[in-house]
């Protein structure tokens, strides 16, 4: 009996040892090639769902911090639909790869969310980053919410599921066939000699909305906005009254806490910001005010804001327009540079709105 134990033992640890390695020696999705093969050029990451993708831009973000005495090149890693405990995941991902010029990971704030939408389930993105310590979050995150058992016993057997996926290396079958087949030229550009759409203005992981304009399905929810201007007035009528309330997640502050921990091993400082929304989450400002957060920048504040809260700056409900964007990066980069000017001679330095 104890012999077949070890034995067990040793092919789970020899198994999980050659599946490491063939996930290391295998190409990643595309965005994370191309940045593993430009990660020497930044010094500023920024992680998150579309919000992020469409709506920080590193030209106006770098010549703003330039213009101000910081010497600091962006990149931005947004990807539409991610969210927290996915950023959370490409954050240490990032930390991996060991840029050796990075000095900050900015992420999109969000919940630590643990459902999947059935459309998503079993995808390769999607159990590409249930790694250990993030399953193990969302466990903790599972068990902690107020859930029925049967839907904690399914998120959890959900999880767990594609955690397993993952340890066997099934998201990674599409993409080493793609390298074997294709060149690193016809991974990157289009036959034109130009880079794909996918990897953002100038290779920087930006690509703003009205530069979809042409898609049907922009389109249409180009027209829905302006259809409905009103319901985007009520919006941020309804999000002056909201306050800033709640208790922090504990898991969150928990991911949050560990992420920053490993990344000031590298020499990289972790920031949260909350982009222009229609939300005051619960218990996010006490993440800052209990120091998980040295920096919390909220946007989400149509009075402070209020020039990213037009119409004329939107593209629809949820994201500005290529206007509103570099308005948004620019805002950005200033109140970054007067945190990074007054850091040291502040007790408690916070920026907060």
């Amino acid at each position: 009996m104890l012999r077949s134990l070890v034995n067990v033992a040793l092919f789970l640890v020899a198994f999980s040892v050659a599946t490491a390695t063939i996930r290391e020696a295998t190409p990643e999705r595309l965005k994370n090639e191309w940045f593993k093969k430009e990660r020497d050029n930044f010094e500023i990451v920024f992680l998150g769902s579309s919000h992020v993708y469409r709506q920080l831009n590193p030209a106006i973000l770098d010549s703003t911090l330039t213009a101000r005495g910081h010497s600091l090149r962006s990149f931005n890693f947004g990807v539409p639909g991610m969210r927290f405990p996915e950023a959370v995941y490409m954050a240490h991902r990032t930390l991996d790869w060991a840029p050796k010029n990075l000095r900050f990971l900015v992420l999109e704030l969000g919940d630590w969310r643990t459902d999947i939408r059935e459309e998503n389930l079993r995808t390769e993105r999607m159990v590409y980053w249930h790694s250990l310590p993030i399953t193990l979050q969302l466990f903790s995150a599972i068990w902690s919410e107020d859930l029925p058992l049967q839907e904690r016993l399914l998120r959890s057997w959900t999880h767990l599921h594609h955690m397993a996926l993952r340890l066997g290396n099934v998201d990674q079958g599409p993409v080493l066939w793609e390298a074997l087949v294709k060149g690193e030229r016809e991974s990157f550009y289009l036959p034109n000699g130009t880079l794909r759409p996918g990897l953002g203005l100038d290779g920087k992981g930006y690509r703003p909305l009205d530069l979809e304009a042409s898609k049907t399905t922009f389109q249409q929810r180009r027209q829905e906005f302006l259809n409905d201007l009103r319901g985007f007035r009520s919006a941020r009528t309804e999000l002056r009254s909201k306050k800033w309330e709640g208790e922090k997640d504990s898991t969150l502050a928990a991911a949050i806490d560990s992420l920053r921990a490993r990344a000031a091993k590298q020499g990289v400082e972790v920031l949260c910001l909350v982009l222009p929304g229609y939300e005051k989450p619960e218990g996010w400002l006490q993440l800052h005010l209990d120091g998980h957060l040295p920096l919390f920048l909220a946007f989400n504040d149509p009075d402070a804001y209020s020039e990213l809260y037009r119409a004329k700056h939107r593209w629809d409900l949820f994201h500005l327009n290529e206007a509103g964007a570099n308005k948004l990066s620019s805002t950005f980069a200033n109140e970054f540079a007067d945190w990074l000017e007054t850091r040291d001679t502040q007790e408690n330095p916070h920026v907060v709105h």
